[in-house]
């Protein structure tokens, strides 16, 4: 049978012999079509699809599709939370704008950690490209980690999120502390 890992293109030994799991620089495998498994492994179902046909849904889509599967569904939410919600699961980060990866290498992230309660974690600039409701969205999420006992250092440009932040910040510029804000 297959077991997790078989799905994981890191792990996988039906990973596409053409393309490696999608990373082919000069565009899409002919072979695979971009989802990165062998043909074997694409045709299994999961409820009524295909595992091919999960992986060509777009996030808002298959947040309806996995809506009982709760370690599925909430990173899954995350990712539309920060935008990504036409994007398909299986997208591959070439193809996405470099607000929509970051936006992805943000949700990654935050899906990492949803559950640690301690730790330190420095993010510079994950929000320079987002829009107001995906900072808002993010920053509640980064609240929650920090509520759990872990450190956040946030750096960012954007003077219009210190008013979210509950914590002590410094402003700085290079070489200099230009302003010192307690919320």
């Amino acid at each position: 049978g297959y077991t997790a890992k078989t799905f994981q293109l890191r792990t996988s030994e039906l990973v596409c012999k053409v393309c490696g799991g999608g990373q082919l620089p000069e565009g899409r495998c002919l072979e695979c079509f971009g989802l990165g498994f062998e043909p074997q492994l694409r045709s299994v179902t999961y409820g009524e699809l295909s595992i091919g046909a999960v992986l060509q849904l777009p996030v808002r889509e298959a947040l309806r599709f996995f809506s009982r599967r709760e370690e599925i569904f909430t990173p899954l939410s995350i990712a539309d939370g920060l935008g990504l919600a036409r994007c398909p699961l299986r997208a591959r980060r070439t193809g996405l704008s470099l607000r929509k990866r970051s936006s992805a290498a943000l949700a990654s992230f935050l899906c990492e950690v949803q559950k640690r309660t301690d730790g330190w974690y420095l993010l510079d600039e994950p929000l320079e490209w987002s829009d107001d409701g995906e900072c808002e969205f993010a920053l509640n999420s980064l609240q929650r980690l920090a509520e759990r006992g872990a450190t956040v250092i946030l750096s960012t440009r954007r003077e219009s999120l210190l008013s979210h932040l509950p914590n002590r910040w410094k402003i700085l510029r290079p070489l200099a502390v230009v302003d010192d804000i307690e919320p």
